[in-house]
């Protein structure tokens, strides 16, 4: 299906889409209404000294990045949180602290997050400080012994430092002598061992104040109450439920359009038949029905109308040369309105030429009530007897220039009389009273009748029920037709929405462009 069909089938099922949407969306908006509000509250600590550090170790980096993930797990297990639950007075339980907290180390970093959920937001906010404070608490931030060492080593570290700073000022004044006793050489050596063992001695200070405070924990940014509810978010999930009633009714239109195998559109009917369309006739509902059944007479001037004119000419001026002289219109299945386009076909060809509509339905005839005829004698009457002149039968259909033979009485075997040399003979006799022969001839499938009648024609006008007619039944039909050498078949797509530019399709596709020309010459 091309693009063209699709949103031809999005807009044919628009209503589904529309209410699945507007359905699902008041479902989510009522699920979410009734939910009771979580409030979140986050606090953030950091692992290690990195923000005050005054040069940071790559490996205490690294030790407090692995560290921060090992926080995070501790932060969620039943021991601590038993601690905080402990400290809350009973308003909370472990296990139900455990399912409404998360706690978050992002990879390559020493922050950590812990969120908690809660139905009232002062609570939730004062538990995650708690989960906070209980982890400080079980890190060596906050024992005395380790602020004690890391004390010692910060002030080891500034005093070695000092030292450094004047040895190697020491060194530079020798060095900056223009001339250097042995004494001064000896003093010089003794300050570069002495510098030399400085810097190994502060190096090592450094590495183990950096492991020292590598497990550093420090709450750097508190839980505040939260002014608004985290969940449910109602905005977004009526939005996000009509966006899955949209999907679902996509699914469903999609499904359904796979395994329909009724005919939509021309292309459909092509396909599955390979025959060509030769005429587009669009559907005329709230009429009556003898409009719905005669537009061209009724009401000539629609556009249905106009598309038997167009009809018309798509046979007369077509890429085969056949000639107009007999025609059959016939369907794959009932009601997809084969008589109403031998009909009007017969009525728009009757403009300019003697015609004659015969009904050969034998089993479902309607020609005599659209034109409102007697049928007490017809065609049956004229192929079961013998001595009667059969252009007494035929009646006027009250059109100028068309003449109609109804069925007459229905025989109980009807394949006899189609079948029968004497309507051979019959059809012959009949060129001689009309210009152009038109017949309504019964379904195809099921019966064998008009196999037989295609050989009696010039042409074959297949009927096809937009939205009715399946593409099997079309396809089976068709190829009953072309096993008997049926002749030319040309599509009729009853039904067919036509938008302006689909109004000349069949046209274009029929006949040469020479000829049109040719044809709208001769009528100016």
């Amino acid at each position: 299906m091309d693009l063209r069909g699709q949103v031809a089938l999005l807009w044919r099922w628009a209503w589904l889409i529309a209410l699945l949407a507007i359905g699902a969306g008041l479902i989510g908006y009522s699920y979410s209404s009734v939910q009771p509000k979580l409030y979140q509250a986050q606090a953030t600590l950091i692992v290690g000294r990195s923000l005050s550090a005054i040069s940071l170790e790559y490996n205490a980096l690294l030790a407090s990045q692995g560290l921060s993930q090992t926080y995070a797990a501790v932060a969620t297990m039943r021991p601590l949180l038993q601690r905080v639950a402990d400290v809350e007075g009973g308003t909370v339980t472990a296990e139900d602290l455990q399912s409404r907290i998360i706690a978050v180390a992002p990879r390559d970093s020493t922050l950590l997050t812990i969120t908690v959920s809660d139905s009232r937001p002062d609570r939730a906010a004062r538990l995650a400080n708690a989960v906070a404070a209980e982890l400080i608490t079980l890190s060596p931030t906050i024992q005395g012994q380790h602020l004690e060492v890391q004390d010692f080593t910060d002030q080891q570290i500034a005093d070695t430092r000092a030292d450094i700073t004047t040895t190697q000022a020491a060194i530079d004044e020798l060095l900056a002598q223009a001339t250097r006793t042995a004494a001064d050489l000896q003093d010089l050596q003794v300050l570069q061992n002495r510098l030399a063992g400085l810097r190994a001695a502060f190096n090592n200070l450094l590495d183990f104040s950096s492991l020292q405070s590598a497990n550093a924990l420090t709450l750097i940014d508190p839980a505040t109450t939260p002014s608004e509810p985290a969940a449910p978010r109602i905005l977004v999930n009526t939005f996000l439920s009509a966006g899955l009633g949209v999907l679902v009714a996509l699914l469903l239109i999609f499904g359904l359009e796979y395994l329909d195998d009724r005919i939509r559109d021309v292309q459909d009917a092509e396909a599955a038949t390979g025959a060509r369309v030769a005429g587009l006739i669009p559907s005329r509902p709230g009429r009556s029905n003898a409009d719905h059944d005669l537009p061209t007479v009724h009401a000539p001037r629609s556009t249905t109308a106009e598309a038997f004119r167009t009809l018309r000419t798509n046979l007369e001026f077509g890429r085969t040369e056949v000639p107009l002289r007999r025609t059959l219109i016939t369907s794959a299945g009932a009601d997809e309105g084969k008589t109403m386009i031998a009909a009007n076909l017969a009525v728009a060809l009757a403009a300019d030429r003697q015609t004659l509509l015969i009904d050969a339905d034998l089993r479902n005839p309607r020609l005599h009530e659209v034109f409102q005829l007697s049928n007490a004698q017809g065609l049956t009457t004229i192929l079961t007897s013998d001595g009667f002149d059969p252009s007494r039968f035929i009646q006027e259909s009250g059109v100028r220039g068309l003449r109609v033979l109804t069925t007459g009485p229905l025989p109980p075997t009807a394949g006899d009389l189609i079948g029968s040399r004497r309507l051979r003979e019959l059809i012959r006799y009949m060129d001689g009273l009309a210009d152009a022969v038109v017949i309504d001839g019964p379904q195809i499938n099921g019966f064998a009748d008009v196999p037989i009648l295609t050989t009696l024609v010039d042409r074959t006008l297949f009927v096809v029920r937009v939205g009715r007619t399946r593409r099997a039944a079309a396809a089976q039909a068709v190829q009953a037709l072309s096993r008997v050498d049926a002749g030319p078949i040309g599509l009729i797509l009853n039904g067919q929405f036509r938008s302006p530019r689909d109004a000349t399709y069949a046209r274009v596709r029929s006949q040469p462009a020479e000829k049109v020309s040719s044809q709208r010459q001769g009528e100016t």
